[in-house]
């Protein structure tokens, strides 16, 4: 799970399947 950081106090997790 990858935190990126988008707007100032949003933090969105993104998970990132590599097929």
């Amino acid at each position: 799970i990858t935190s990126i950081s988008t707007e100032p106090g949003v933090r969105v997790e993104v998970t990132i399947a590599d097929a």
